[in-house]
């Protein structure tokens, strides 16, 4: 999946995930005051982002991103791990 694809499928569930329009988000998007996140909420983006990426995805790391951007390269770092 090329990179434009990942980042518009990885919107699509974070838009289901938070109840929000994937259209409105982008990578400067924060977790806590845009999204008003929860540990639930992240725990599910952390699975999300495991099914996405086929890899082992840390709730810790999930949990220390600020950004959609954060979490972004988090995924783009564990698919490079991975080839």
């Amino acid at each position: 999946m090329a990179n434009e694809e990942f980042e518009a499928a990885f919107f699509e569930k974070v838009g289901k995930l938070f109840k929000k329009d994937p259209n409105e988000l982008n990578r400067d998007t924060r977790f806590s005051e845009d999204l008003h996140t929860t540990s639930l909420n992240m725990f599910a983006l952390a699975a999300n982002l495991e099914g996405m990426t086929g890899e082992p995805v840390s709730f810790t790391d999930v949990n220390e991103c600020t950004t959609l951007g954060d979490a972004l390269n988090l995924a783009e770092k564990l698919k490079a791990e991975r080839v």
